[in-house]
């Protein structure tokens, strides 16, 4: 059964001979319902075996021929069972089908020989549907919300990739990665995002440069944190062709962003004087343009670039100005993200008084209002900020159960630690299982690894 489980629709061959045929296999069962159906339905169901793991209705409306009301179709689907309805992140109805019906309507798809229009008209919407909610590589916006709505789109995002990269089509490929690198970042997958991206870059062509630009920044962004000295030299040469491009399109937000990404690199290989002039540099050309969310990235970087060449001062002036920033900005992730630079910044140079109350700020403004969703890896930052506090107030206990919340929320290895984030981690488990033992250490690890979406929220929160 393990082996034919990828194929639900052939599992089920044979049942009681004593019964009609639709009840004798699955295969059956449904080939009786889509019988029903008349040859405008059937052509609609058929279309909808194109998506993965749900859509909305405008969704639908993109794959449908024209002329079809895609409310009218969804509705006849859901009271013949075909088609299940819910409700969306953005309060919007959702569609899916069960698995096994969602393989049997692209089967009928692809034996129609209409699968190809239909994968292209989803990869477009898709592309769309990113570049409106998605990451902007310049512009600032807020995921808190935008976040639940990504997550649940992203099977579908996955398939129109796989169906661009076949189809060589690059432009369409890169132009759905730049507005997702964040999303598998966010979700503890960069590597998966690593994948898509060398995938599409391989594929013959140029696309327009601004698209190039954003291709080639996004593969060193998903592989820049705790990147070697190699790994290093090469993300500055993708940023420094990205720049090339942005420059030759004219984009100049890009050309700005690049050179903050550059100071990155060289901060990475210590290189700490270099990096101070690359952030200053892109702190002043994002400030000539009023542009609140590149300035708060740069003086967020000026802030660990400073703490690590030892001028503290520096460090939390910087700190405090980023969060400044990011209230001008408007957007609450940028302010989450502003808070938790601040808060470890205090933590950093011992100002652990100022510095709970902030963490915890960081925290309640990382989860979205309406859904109770949050971004697993900023999560994960800040829950491993709290096991910091609490190991300084020897918690150890603690400390234990927030490690294991930090590795179920994401795969270390997809946490992007940079600057000394790893050694800090491992320094922070080798002290906790000295001090508690092994089994004890385990056992609160297991516990708060366990632990479910809301429990972690409370736990965290309570006693920051």
């Amino acid at each position: 059964i393990l082996d034919r489980l990828h194929d639900r629709l052939a599992m089920l061959t044979g049942g009681a001979r004593d019964v009609p045929s639709r009840q004798q296999t699955i295969r059956g069962a449904i080939d009786w319902s889509y019988e029903l159906l008349d040859e405008a339905e059937q052509r609609l169901f058929r279309a909808l075996g194109v998506f993965s793991g749900g859509w909305s209705v405008d969704a639908a409306e993109s794959v449908f021929p024209d002329g079809h009301d895609a409310v009218s179709a969804l509705e006849s689907f859901v009271d013949k069972s075909l088609v299940g309805e819910t409700i969306g992140p953005g309060g919007e109805s959702r569609f899916a089908m069960l698995e096994t019906i969602r393989e049997y309507a692209s089967e009928k798809l692809r034996a129609s020989g209409e699968y190809d229009t239909g994968a292209a008209s989803h990869a477009d919407y898709y592309v769309a549907f990113v570049e409106r909610f998605g990451y902007s590589m310049d512009e600032e916006r807020d995921f808190i919300g935008l976040y639940p709505i990504l997550i649940a789109e992203i099977d579908n995002v996955r398939r129109a990739l796989s169906w661009s990269c076949d189809n060589a089509n690059r432009t369409l490929a890169l132009r759905l990665l730049a507005p997702m690198w964040q999303v598998w970042h966010w979700l503890g997958r960069q590597s998966e995002g690593a994948q898509w991206v060398s995938r599409a870059l391989r594929i013959p062509g140029d696309a327009p440069p601004i698209v190039e630009a954003h291709a080639y920044r996004t593969a060193a962004n998903l592989s820049l944190a705790g990147a070697d000295k190699a790994s290093n030299e090469r993300c500055r040469r993708y940023y420094a062709r990205a720049a090339r491009l942005y420059r030759e399109a004219g984009y100049d937000a890009g050309v700005q962003g690049c050179l903050s990404n550059i100071g990155i690199t060289y901060a990475n290989n210590g290189e700490l004087e270099q990096a101070i002039r690359y952030f200053t540099h892109s702190y002043r050309v994002a400030r000539a343009k009023d542009n609140h969310g590149a300035s708060r990235l740069a003086v967020m970087n000026l802030s660990d670039a400073y703490f690590r060449a030892g001028d503290r001062a520096r460090a939390v002036a910087c700190a405090k100005k980023a969060l400044e920033l990011a209230h001008l900005s408007g957007a609450q992730s940028g302010v989450c993200h502003a808070l938790y630079g601040y808060a470890k910044t205090l933590v950093d140079v011992g100002r652990l008084d100022e510095a709970r109350p902030i963490a915890r700020e960081a925290i309640e403004a990382l989860i979205d209002p309406q859904t109770g969703v949050y971004m697993a890896v900023p999560m994960a930052h800040c829950v491993l900020l709290q096991a910091r506090l609490g190991a300084l107030a020897a918690d150890h206990a603690r400390v234990g159960r927030l490690l294991g919340i930090v590795e179920a929320l994401a795969p270390i290895a997809e946490l992007g630690f940079d600057w000394g984030h790893s050694e800090m981690y491992g320094r922070l488990v080798s002290e906790a299982r000295s001090a508690l033992g092994d089994d004890v250490y385990e056992r609160e690890c297991s516990t708060g690894a366990s632990m479910p979406p809301e429990d972690i929220v409370a736990f965290v929160l309570s006693d920051a």
